[in-house]
């Protein structure tokens, strides 16, 4: 991509726009630099993944059509695209590409780049519609097994490292960076950090294995301190109810007598149990995005990698089928449709059949 592309982004005002941004420069890679600012709202590693896959198809775009303008992306260039990574190894259909690739992708990664490459052709077709129409339109996903990465899953140790973390970000969390003002003295906290708030989060996610959508959409009724039950509205829209460990609910309750008062004051008693600081953009909720923050600098302090917040809701997952044995119990708690993932978690990890077998 080019490194001066930010510099051609021009702010336009725009109605009944998804986004107020149009590139001054009508190439792909622009536009790119301007949804990955302007709209993408992703963590650190989904956002990584992002550039990786985009990079991939502007590389095919330049062997193809020797250039990156818009007009360039036709729905005939992106199925000839998508044909060819079902079969073709990555290192030789694209030579320079950094990242090898000995064999063809499998259908769980194509759907993730369809993905990625899909939300980001609707983007832009929404601001400035291709002529031929969007790119994407007309490409199904692979279709795929049922399996969960539980290989991913938090482990009992992450979990306790991360918990402990996580108690305290209310001592080090959020320490001014200003070496300078404070040098020599200790450190205070910025203004606007939440260290209740913060823990409470990290709590939520590993406590009840709640996906992130769902841990932004509860509001401070539906937190039943009585049963240890917190209801949300879950991937699909539909509401489920999350049981919640002790440690998990006083993290909550701590949050709820010590920060959130201030903030709910400043979003006009916003329903939202988690709300952002107040002066912070928004409507007073928190997003994705902070959470995904809040998630890896948790991690950072527990010296924790490759772990993701979906990490918690494997762990979860894991810990629940090794204690109970009982796949509906996993999915009451995670509240699947399907029992077929549920039962994914009793399936035995790769790392764990080597440990058994080195341990004969």
């Amino acid at each position: 991509m080019q490194n001066t592309a930010q510099n051609n982004l021009q702010i336009i005002s725009h109605k009944n726009l998804p986004s107020p941004i149009e590139p001054t420069t009508d190439t792909l890679d622009v536009w790119f630099e301007a949804y990955m600012q302007y709209s993408d709202q992703s963590g650190e590693i989904s956002r990584k993944a992002k550039k990786q896959d985009m990079t991939l198809l502007f590389q095919y775009i330049l062997q193809d059509k020797g250039n990156l303008k818009r007009e360039s992306w036709t729905p005939r260039l992106s199925r000839s695209f998508f044909d060819l990574i079902k079969t073709t190894p990555v290192n030789q259909l694209l030579p320079d590409y950094k990242k090898r690739q000995a064999k063809p992708y499998s259908s769980r990664t194509i759907n993730r780049i369809l993905d990625h490459v899909r939300a980001f052709a609707k983007w832009i077709d929404k601001i400035k519609p291709f002529i031929l129409g969007e790119p994407t339109a007309g490409i199904r996903r692979q279709a795929k097994a049922l399996r969960l990465d539980v290989e991913k899953a938090l482990s009992q140790k992450e979990r306790n490292r991360l918990l402990d973390a996580a108690d305290q970000l209310i001592v080090t969390g959020g320490l001014s960076q200003d070496r300078t003002r404070y040098q020599g003295k200790d450190k205070p906290q910025r203004k606007n950090y939440r260290p209740y708030r913060n823990r409470a989060i990290i709590y939520t996610l590993i406590e009840t294995g709640m996906r992130r959508g769902g841990l932004t959409n509860i509001r401070l009724d539906q937190v039943d301190f009585k049963k240890a039950m917190i209801t949300t509205v879950e991937k699909g829209g539909d509401q489920h109810g999350y049981s919640i460990s002790k440690q998990g609910l006083m993290s909550i309750e701590e949050y709820i007598e010590k920060e959130r008062e201030e903030d709910a004051e400043y979003w006009k008693n916003s329903p939202s149990l988690f709300l952002g600081a107040k002066g912070s953009n928004g409507t007073g909720g928190i997003s994705t995005r902070l959470i995904n923050y809040i998630w890896d600098d948790t991690c950072k302090q527990a010296d924790i990698e490759g772990k993701t917040p979906h990490s918690a809701r494997h762990g979860m997952g894991r810990f629940l089928i090794e204690k109970t044995g009982n796949v509906s119990v996993v999915q009451q708690q995670l509240g699947h449709r399907n029992a077929a993932f549920s039962m994914e978690y009793a399936r035995v990890t790769d790392e764990e059949i080597k440990g058994i077998l080195d341990g004969r």
